[in-house]
């Protein structure tokens, strides 16, 4: 696995995002033991003065390292328990595409061929088309796209089908 695929992995996104807000948490409570040094100890031993002039901007560089630590530790945590939900985007997917779908398309759908497989007995719509070296020389052959079973040899061809497998018509929903 290489480190791309380990940066685009979930799980790895949202250890690094639990890391990131414990470290939030330690940094601010870091913070709160330093301020309370400055307004305890300092004070206590007599070795610190209250003077508006370092306090005021002492207290507002404190209150904007809190914000700044916080905007993005509540972004972080809302996209980690976003992560966690779980989501039907299958769902969702079909719905944009049947409220996009054009009137071109639901005619092609509604005059649309099944084809099914003689040999696995599965139903599809369009097979898959590949080299066949069967014969010495490369053709392209219809396969079918669950057990890759060329349909069509001429081999195994019946005098009435023009490629092995029966057409079905298609039942289509009304939506």
């Amino acid at each position: 696995m290489g480190i791309i695929d380990l940066l685009r992995n979930p799980w790895f996104v949202r250890i690094i995002l639990i890391f990131w807000l414990l470290s939030t948490v330690l940094v601010a409570y870091l913070l709160g033991v330093i301020d309370f040094i400055v307004n305890h100890y300092t004070y206590t031993y007599g070795q610190l003065h209250f003077d508006p002039r370092w306090a005021f901007p002492y207290w507002n560089a404190l209150r904007l390292v809190y914000i700044f630590l916080a905007i993005p530790a509540v972004f972080g945590g809302l996209i980690l328990i976003a992560g966690f939900v779980k989501t039907d985007d299958k769902h969702r997917t079909v719905k944009r595409v049947r409220e996009k779908a054009s009137p071109q398309l639901q005619t092609e759908r509604e005059h649309s061929v099944l084809i099914k497989c003689t040999h696995c007995g599965k139903v599809f719509s369009k097979p898959e088309t590949m080299l066949d070296f069967s014969n010495g020389k490369p053709q392209l052959a219809n396969v079918c796209p669950y057990c890759e079973h060329v349909l069509g040899r001429p081999e195994e061809e019946s005098p009435g089908e023009s490629i092995k497998g029966e057409l079905m018509e298609e039942e289509v929903e009304a939506e």
